[in-house]
């Protein structure tokens, strides 16, 4: 039998289905960040950010953290993650990177703004969508629970960089992904936030979430099928920018939510 709540809390403790979902969207649409400084042996890797893939019109980009790209956009190349567990580098001309929308950042890191969409020139697209697909809000985005029990659940999906292995001039890193309780969301002047709890399975302690700016927050909707078998669906619903420890001691990661990334991405 499909019990929704045994299953949600499994996810939570690290359990194979939340393994999979962090592996199928990480797969499909997140990507890692990296600054490349230098050329050739002089060469530096520096990491900065995660992000998401998402498609914006005609236009394929990337949506991130505003602070993420005013470090990158100082670098020769941005690297991104195309095909995980794998050796490579994928770089993009830093130059040729067009700003599309960008709110922040702005000197009140906890509030911001801080999210910006970022134009992948198309030279690249294609080398990009052999291996990964780009985020439509209209179609990757429905929801398949109309007329059914669900449990939401939030997934915070980056790259740690306290789980990377990191040298100056080599990186192996994985998208990872934090199952929580979707917290509700609240307004602050123009702005809408959500404040998730960051708790990693027992067995992967984490001090620090730094490398996960920039990624996304994803609404996961877990229900069950005619047969019983458990299913999900996701929705991008906002962007990581800031972590700090709450009053109670909990480490918190903030994020902006769907008014504040729908100021950048115009509906479709």
């Amino acid at each position: 039998m499909c019990d929704l709540s045994k299953v949600f809390e499994e996810m939570k403790a690290g359990a194979e289905l939340h393994e999979t979902i962090v592996k199928e969207i990480g797969q499909r649409f997140a990507v890692s960040l990296l600054g490349i400084f230098g050329k050739g042996d002089e060469e530096v890797l520096k990491t900065l950010g995660s992000g998401t893939l998402v498609l914006v019109g005609q236009s394929r980009c990337i949506l991130t953290a505003s602070h993420v790209w005013k470090a990158l956009k100082n670098s020769d190349n941005v690297g991104i993650t195309v095909v995980s567990e794998i050796d490579h580098v994928f770089r993009i001309m830093t130059p040729s990177i067009t700003v599309l929308a960008e709110l922040g950042p702005h000197a009140d890191e906890q509030w911001g703004p801080d999210v910006i969409l970022l134009k992948i020139p198309n030279e690249y697209v294609g080398s990009i969508e052999a291996f990964k697909g780009f985020y439509s809000m209209a179609v990757d985005g429905k929801l398949e629970t109309e007329g059914k029990d669900f449990l939401s659940g939030a997934l915070l999906l980056g790259s740690p960089a306290e789980l990377w292995t990191f040298t100056a001039q080599h990186a192996d890193f994985s998208i990872d992904g934090l199952l929580t309780d979707l917290e509700s969301a609240y307004a602050k002047d123009d702005f809408d936030y959500f404040d998730e709890v960051a708790a990693k399975p027992p067995d992967m302690p984490i001090k620090s979430y730094a490398g996960m700016s920039g990624g996304g927050l994803w609404e996961i909707r877990i229900y069950c099928s005619k047969k019983g078998k458990v299913q999900w669906s996701q929705r991008l619903i906002g962007v990581i920018y800031y972590e700090l420890i709450d009053s109670e001691g909990k480490r918190i990661i903030r994020c902006h939510g769907p008014k504040t990334i729908g100021m950048v991405i115009p509906k479709e």
